[in-house]
């Protein structure tokens, strides 16, 4: 248990130097508010390491990851010309809003997954959370400071994190209370799953 926690306590302490500036911070974002936070906790309260609760946290270890890759796309070029190498800055733009899109839309359908293969899984409610409001094409993140603030977008000049952060928001509840929903399942109606 020490070493996970001294590994995420040193994960956090480095995000912004020098994690952040060779491209890894969006790695561990992930990593620790998905695989190793949910998994930590989990042992913390077992006393046992598991890794399908690992394998559990993987959509909202992305959800997250996901506000920190449209934060950076948001300042790609100030961090460009800061020298601060984000994953925006080296991959470009087009490649990091791939990555936002997918690190967004892939947790829905893999919380269902990665937990159930059947439909009939409380799970299927994070499909509420589908799809996530992308920004139009018209957005240009911090490039657009000047304008005025748009309807719906409440963190403006922030385009991308701000879209992604709603998304987290309402994905991350519904996925909460999906969890609570099967535990309840399986243990007052264990014969639902069989």
């Amino acid at each position: 248990m020490i070493g996970l926690f001294a590994f995420g306590a040193l994960m956090l302490l480095f995000y912004t130097y020098p994690l952040k500036y060779f491209a890894l911070g969006e790695l561990a974002i992930f990593l620790i508010w998905g695989p190793i936070m949910v998994g930590g906790v989990y042992l913390v309260l077992t006393g046992h390491w598991n890794w399908n609760v690992a394998l559990a946290a993987i959509p909202f270890g992305l959800c997250v990851a996901s506000i920190n890759v449209g934060k950076h796309i948001d300042k790609r070029l100030e961090d460009k010309a800061k020298g601060v190498t984000t994953l925006p800055v080296l991959i470009g733009e087009t490649a990091a809003r791939v990555l936002n899109i997918t690190s967004s839309y892939w947790p829905t359908p893999s919380s269902c997954t990665l937990f159930s293969w059947r439909a009939s899984s409380p799970r299927s409610c994070c499909w509420f959370s589908w799809p996530p409001k992308t920004p139009g094409k018209h957005c240009g993140g911090c490039r657009n400071r000047g304008q005025p603030k748009r309807p719906g977008y409440p963190v403006w000049p922030r385009w991308f994190s701000t879209v992604s952060f709603v998304h987290n928001r309402n994905f991350g509840n519904l996925f909460i209370l999906a969890l609570v929903a099967d535990t309840l399942l399986r243990v007052f109606l264990p014969v639902f799953w069989h």
